[in-house]
């Protein structure tokens, strides 16, 4: 087949107890097809009377990374039964990295048929959410087919939507919207709504899908030509006496194949291998979310004569590694950034084995950052060094829509779409970069020439937000109002040297005044362990301060469970420390998220105790600078 834009090549990722794979083997055609022999399987699928070429790739992985750049896009399979393997959450972020369109198949789903219809529902959705949990980026809807590969059967919702269509006098594609997703019907009104009244008559999207494989499972004899009929499907004499069970699988499987399902998705959701290039060639100039690095240490050589060398060998080490990055290069020593402390400690293992004039290495630490968590009452006011320039501010936590736009690209124009601020777009007047959530907005009323003094502003806006108050780190999360700017008519005495230092010693205050707070990175942690390690993993939980979130015995080694819990990342060293210490557990650790520590930073605490460690690090005076030395008065 010479026409590109028919052949799809594809890879499929899949939890230990799933065949897909071997699924679609069954349809294989002879390798002579012309397809390069790196691919395992080919299979010839007509879709639409026309003909596809599916190249399928499997067992790779010794070596993912490289395997998945022969691929266009992703076929996930997960069972819904048991948590992922740490080794295939490895494999998502990988998936993930590469930008590559994917498709999930949860699997096993009639194994927990007995489960209500709202669990059954939790629990497929919570396994489709773990594809965004574990990767970086933000997807839109995933396309997703549910069914057992045991038994040779799968469908997707669009699959179900032309089955329920006619019922509900809608179109194929609307109904696929309402099956899926926080979608509910009313028995009475016959209409759709997204909120759960609670009443007998309101029923989740979802439920009709489960309630059809239900009648599947428990129908009588007398009615089972009537759902053959429906489908359009006949059962031998044979079949039709089969046990319950066993006759549910072979009317699902005749009215769903897996191999049709599968292959239909993959030839219309995923793309040829020309689009994918052309998508991957978009995408390299937009700013994406950064996987977020937030331990570090800091590297040294001996003497400052041998800098240079640690330099070029970290530089060599850091290109190879991916997982480590170093910044904050200068005499005083090298910055060493990574998500997780195992790839920060075995880079720096391999760093003091290679290097033969020796390193020294800081304590491991993590980064924070600070925001505000009330809106500040009373109003902060700074004048400029020649007391010439005032400028008046309140602060107040941002809105967290507009937070998590600004931490990815984003347009400043649509940037309050759809949020609280949509009706104050025009008084956007500064705007942090992506990656700096904080904005500045202007509530003055009739000043002139405003913006003779916006670069100042930003210089100033940026300083503030780049290092906080507390303790000279990141402020994220807050949004400045500036309420009045006062401006000496003469220009040479309103300049930069006047009006920078004024807004940013006004910010500092906004940020005291308004219940400032310091943020830690809290990480996802996922571990496969024995079980008569339980008690030891929930002692050194504790310790860690650390929240478990699961708890997993169905797996197929015996006495093995997986478990996962959240955990702070100044508390993951230890963690991790000590459960690899435990003979037989694997460990998958990933950023989680940012929370604000409760303890306020300005009265002794925890929080205090943190800031005042962090400013002796970085040369400032330990106690935090008090209110009055940023606040003029008039």
């Amino acid at each position: 087949m010479n026409q590109t834009s028919h052949i799809r090549n594809v890879a499929i990722v899949e939890a230990s107890t799933c065949i897909v794979g071997t699924t679609l083997k069954s349809k294989a055609i002879n390798q002579d097809s012309g397809a390069p022999d790196v691919y395992n399987t080919v299979v010839l699928h007509t879709f639409n009377k026309d003909d596809y070429h599916v190249n399928i790739l499997e067992n790779f992985d010794e070596d993912t990374e490289n395997a998945l750049k022969l691929v266009d896009g992703i076929i996930v399979a997960l069972n819904c039964t048991r948590e992922p393997h740490p080794s295939t959450l490895k494999q998502l972020e990988l998936v993930d990295k590469q930008l590559i369109d994917t498709i999930l198949m949860i699997d096993t789903v009639d194994e927990i048929l007995h489960y209500s219809a709202s669990a059954y529902y939790e629990r497929l959705k919570r396994f489709s959410e773990l594809i965004t949990y574990n990767m970086v980026r933000d997807h839109t809807i995933l396309p997703m087919c549910f069914g057992s590969s045991k038994h040779g059967w799968a469908f997707s919702i669009a699959q179900v939507a032309k089955l329920f269509a006619q019922k509900f006098d809608l179109s194929e594609d609307k109904l696929q919207e309402l099956l899926w997703g926080e979608q509910y019907y009313n028995n009475k009104t016959k209409e759709w709504t997204t909120t759960n009244d609670d009443s007998e008559n309101s029923k989740h999207g979802f439920s009709f899908v489960y309630d059809m494989m239900k009648r599947i499972l428990k129908v009588k004899d007398e009615n089972l030509d009537t759902i053959t009929t429906h489908f359009g499907i006949t059962l031998s004499e044979e079949e039709k006496t089969l046990p319950p069970v066993d006759r549910f699988h072979v009317i699902m499987k005749k009215q769903f194949p897996i191999e049709k399902t599968l292959l239909d998705m993959i030839v219309e959701q995923l793309p040829s291998p020309i689009n994918a290039q052309e998508k991957r060639c978009k995408t390299r100039g937009v700013v994406k979310p950064k996987i977020q690095h937030v331990l570090f240490v800091v590297v040294q050589a001996p003497h400052i004569s041998l800098f240079p060398f640690l330099h070029a060998h970290v530089k060599q080490l850091c290109s190879n590694s991916k997982k480590v990055t170093a910044s904050t290069i200068d005499t005083e020593g090298i910055t060493l950034s990574s998500t997780t402390y195992r790839d920060l400690k075995e880079f720096m293992n391999k760093l003091k084995e290679t290097a033969t004039y020796g390193v020294e290495f800081s304590t491991i630490e993590c980064y924070y950052k600070e925001t505000v968590t009330v809106v500040q009452d009373t109003i902060a006011m700074a004048k400029s060094p020649n007391h010439h320039n005032r400028i008046w501010l309140k602060c107040e936590p941002l809105d967290s829509q507009v937070v998590e736009r600004m931490l990815t690209h984003f347009e400043r124009d649509t940037l309050f779409d759809n949020t609280p601020l949509s009706a104050n777009k025009r008084e956007l007047w500064v705007c942090g970069d992506p990656g700096n959530p904080n904005i500045m907005m202007n509530k003055t009323i009739g000043v002139q020439y405003l913006n003779e003094s916006v670069d100042s502003v930003k210089q100033a806006f940026d300083y503030a937000t780049s290092e906080g108050v507390l303790a000279a780190e990141p402020v994220i999360g807050v949004q400045y109002n500036m309420l009045d700017f006062s401006r000496v008519s003469d220009a040479i005495h309103r300049g930069g040297g006047q009006v920078i230092p004024m807004v940013r010693r006004c910010m500092y205050a906004c940020q005291l005044m308004a219940e400032p707070r310091l943020i830690q990175p809290i990480m996802n942690v996922t571990i496969v362990l024995p079980e008569h390690v339980l008690g030891e993993y929930y002692a050194l939980l504790v310790r860690c301060r650390g929240t478990a979130e699961a708890e997993d015995h169905s797996m197929i080694q015996e006495n093995t469970v997986i478990v996962k819990c959240t955990v702070p990342a100044t508390a993951c060293i230890q963690f991790e420390d000590g459960m690899l210490d435990k003979q037989g557990c694997e460990m998958h650790v990933s950023f989680g998220h940012w929370e604000i520590i409760p303890d306020s930073p300005l009265h002794s605490g925890r929080a205090n105790d943190i800031v005042k460690s962090i400013r002796k690090r970085k040369g400032l005076a330990e106690e935090i600078p008090t209110l009055d030395r940023f606040l003029d008065r008039f």
